[in-house]
């Protein structure tokens, strides 16, 4: 004989005995009959079942103007981020949003470039406005026309942003976030601009602005933040009008402008100074932690100084 475990009646096998009596049989109960009137219960959705998604609208490149009210209905704390990209840049563009959200930041805005851009964008479910530069959708060229077609577009879209009197955070497509930086900002409510450094070398050992001028390398303006105040307003349509000149890198202008005829150096609290003839409270950006390519890839400066960094601006990777 075969011998099965947990059989009834088997030795040792844990089940009833083999005399024992079958248990009682249960009565089944009819369903209750239905009563006219009555209200019927709605089963709860589950997570497995499929959600009605909202009804994107049909694409149409004159709904993504750059007004006032879209503006403003996306600012947060009264600022808004952004950055601006060709059709060749979309990775970049998503890789950048993806980082600004984990971060915490949902004020922000891409600028299409052109109207393929534009689409990718709306079809990704980001927030985007219509540039409509005429600018190449491919690779722009450091130096090249485009490229400095690009810098002249680029100080008129802060103008534009500026006169929609919001604060603006304007970075290049090539930032990594891995902070919100607007509670820094926050921080210097009297700057109108906060600009980011090519310092190899930062002057301070924590989140506190770089000194200038010890911090005397080139201001890096791929990394800024204006507030829209009547100073940050008037000097960038100063900054526009020297960009007329086709081949005047537009850093390279906002460098001579703000370094023209500083009135004393950096307070010795906030590291504020006046730039621009004393016309513009400027800050510079602590490099370890706002910080550059070879700063942050290379140097790792912002873990050796025990510091969490806001972002990674993929310049000076030499030497690594």
């Amino acid at each position: 004989d075969v011998l099965r475990p947990f059989d009834a009646g088997q030795p040792g096998g844990g089940g009833a005995p083999a005399d024992a009596p079958a248990p009682a049989a249960v009565e089944a109960r009819p369903p209750r009959p239905f009563m006219p009137g009555e209200p019927v219960a709605t089963p709860a959705p589950t997570d497995l079942e499929a959600k009605p998604l909202k009804a994107k609208p049909p694409f149409d490149v004159n709904d993504f103007s750059l007004t006032r009210q879209r503006v403003h209905a996306l600012a947060q704390g009264g600022y808004i981020m952004i950055t601006w990209a060709n059709h060749h840049y979309l990775d970049f563009a998503k890789s950048w949003v993806h980082h600004v959200k984990k971060a915490g930041v949902t004020g922000y805005m891409v600028g299409a470039m052109d109207d393929e851009m534009l689409r990718k964008l709306y079809d990704a479910d980001i927030q985007t406005w219509r540039m409509d530069t005429g600018i190449s959708k491919e690779d722009l060229g450091w130096g090249s026309p485009n490229f400095h077609k690009m810098g002249r577009a680029k100080i008129q879209l802060i103008g534009l942003f500026l006169a929609l009197d919001i604060n603006l955070v304007i970075t290049d497509i090539d930032t990594a976030w891995m902070r919100n930086p607007l509670p820094f900002f926050d921080r210097y409510p009297t700057a109108d601009c906060l600009t980011s450094t090519d310092q190899l070398t930062p002057t301070v050992n924590d989140e506190s602005l770089e000194i200038y001028p010890q911090a005397g390398a080139s201001f890096n303006i791929g990394i800024m933040m204006f507030r829209a105040t009547d100073a940050s307003k008037d000097f960038v349509e100063r900054w526009n009008q020297m960009l007329q000149k086709p081949d005047y890198w537009d850093q390279a202008a906002f460098n001579d402008m703000v370094r023209k005829g500083i009135l004393g150096g950096s307070d010795k609290e906030t590291h504020l100074f006046r730039g621009d003839a004393g016309r513009l409270t400027v800050g510079v950006l602590p490099a370890s932690v706002f910080a550059s390519g070879h700063v942050f890839y290379v140097q790792h400066k912002h873990l050796e100084l025990g510091l969490q960094a806001y972002v990674a601006h993929a310049t000076f990777q030499y030497s690594g």
